[in-house]
């Protein structure tokens, strides 16, 4: 069953408007998508160790 959006107003939001996605565009586009999972991986890393910090 659909969720009715008849009274609502809906938006959507690209991720590239809020973030800059280039360095990880960039690392897919040339070392392919196994290096983007780990690229993407380390800066979760990263953003989970300076927030521990």
């Amino acid at each position: 069953m659909a969720y009715d959006l008849g009274h609502r107003h809906v938006i959507g939001v690209y991720s590239s408007a809020v973030f800059d996605l280039t360095g990880s565009d960039a690392v897919f586009k040339s070392q392919g998508e196994e290096e983007y999972r780990k690229f993407h991986e380390f800066q979760s890393q990263k953003r989970h160790a300076a927030a521990q910090s």
